[in-house]
C-alpha cells in the first residue's frame, strides 16, 4: 500500500480498454497506456495497441514524463478487448465462455466439469466500478413520435447539426424518438456532428472523439454523418484543475480511430475566451465560442 504512490501508469491489457478501467475511481490519477504483446506469428497482429505520445522533442525524458504527468500522452490505440482472451469468465477446456450476468446465474460455477469459472476482467470491473456504465438508452412512452412539422424541416434542410451537449440524454434521446433517425437518413442535408469539449461524469467518463462518434452511429447508422467537428484548442491549467474536481475531463481526440468511418474530422481552436473571474458553476467555464464555430459551420455548408 504504502509503494502506490510510486504508480504512475498502468497497462490496459488486450481484455480491457480505457472507458472500462475509467470506472474505476482509484484509478482517475494513473495514467492509462497500452503496449501489443505479440503472442502469435501473424504480421497483423503486431501493434494491435500502442500508447500515442504528443511530444515536440521526442526523448527517453520526455516519455518518462508524460507517462508519469500525463502531459505529452496523447492516448491509445485499443484492440477490441472483447476479443482478449481474458475479458469473458469461461473455462478454455471446456469450451465456455459466458459473460459476467451469465456467471453470476450459475454461481461461478462451470456448467459442463462443476468446478469454479476463470473469472474474466470484465467481471472484476463489475465488482470494483464506482460509475455506472450505459448500456442502453431508451424511451418511454415508446411510441413518441416526431412531430410533421418537425421532419419536414429535416427533409428540406441544407444542414442538420448533432450537438453539442449531454450525449445520452440531450442528443441520443432525440434520435429515438420514432421517425427521427429515419428523416435524418432521408435527409439530403449534410450532417454535422459536434463534439463536446469535456466528458461528463456518469456518462461520458474516459470517452473520446472515436467513442462519441460510435455511440452516436450505433442508435443513428453508421456513414451518415459527413463531418465530426471537433475543438483543438487546450484549456487553461487552472480551468482544467477545476475541472477535475467534478471529474470532468478533455476530450481525447483520437483520430486515427476515425480514419474506417465516412464523415470527415474538422478540428479547430473553437473555445470561447474563459471568464476573468471564476464564478460558482463549472458550466460557465468552458464553451465554444459562438462566432468561430457559425464561421466554421457555415464554411461546411460550401464543402
Amino acid at each position: 500500500q504504502e509503494k502506490t504512490k510510486y504508480i504512475h501508469a498502468i497497462e490496459t491489457g488486450l481484455s480491457a480498454d480505457p472507458y472500462m478501467l475509467r470506472r474505476l475511481p482509484f484509478l482517475d490519477n494513473i495514467q492509462l497506456l497500452s503496449f501489443s504483446d505479440l503472442h502469435s506469428y501473424w504480421p497483423w497482429r503486431i501493434g494491435r495497441e500502442a500508447t500515442i505520445f504528443d511530444l515536440k522533442n521526442l526523448s527517453y525524458d520526455n516519455i518518462l514524463k508524460a507517462i508519469r504527468t500525463g502531459e505529452g500522452l496523447k492516448g491509445t490505440l485499443e484492440f477490441f478487448p472483447e476479443e482478449g482472451k481474458y475479458h469473458w469468465d469461461g473455462h478454455r477446456n471446456c469450451g465456455v465462455v459466458l459473460s459476467p450476468q451469465e456467471s453470476q446465474k450459475l454461481g461461478g460455477i462451470c456448467p459442463k466439469c462443476g468446478n469454479k469459472l476463470t473469472l474474466g476482467v470484465e467481471y472484476r470491473v463489475e465488482q470494483l466500478a464506482k460509475r455506472p456504465a450505459i448500456k442502453k438508452v431508451f424511451l418511454s412512452p415508446k411510441n413518441a413520435a416526431i412531430l410533421p412539422e418537425a421532419k419536414k424541416e429535416i427533409l428540406e434542410a441544407d444542414l442538420i447539426i448533432i450537438g453539442p451537449g449531454s450525449l445520452y440524454t440531450s442528443i441520443i434521446t432525440n434520435l429515438l424518438v420514432k421517425g427521427m433517425k429515419e428523416a435524418i437518413r432521408k435527409s439530403r442535408a449534410k450532417k454535422v456532428f459536434i463534439s463536446n469539449v469535456m466528458t461528463q461524469v456518469n456518462q461520458t467518463h474516459g470517452f473520446s472523439l472515436s467513442m462519441q462518434v460510435q455511440e452516436i452511429e450505433k442508435y443513428l447508422g453508421k456513414n451518415i454523418l459527413d463531418f465530426v467537428v471537433y475543438n483543438t484548442k487546450k484549456p487553461s491549467k487552472i480551468v482544467l484543475k477545476r475541472y477535475s474536481k467534478d471529474m470532468s475531463f478533455p476530450i481525447k481526440n483520437d483520430l486515427e480511430k476515425l480514419k474506417g468511418i465516412k464523415a470527415k474530422p474538422v478540428g479547430s481552436a473553437l473555445l470561447a475566451p474563459a471568464p476573468k473571474k471564476i464564478k460558482s458553476s463549472k458550466q460557465e467555464l468552458l464553451r465554444h465560442d459562438e462566432k468561430k464555430l457559425g464561421a466554421l459551420i457555415e464554411s461546411l455548408l460550401g464543402s
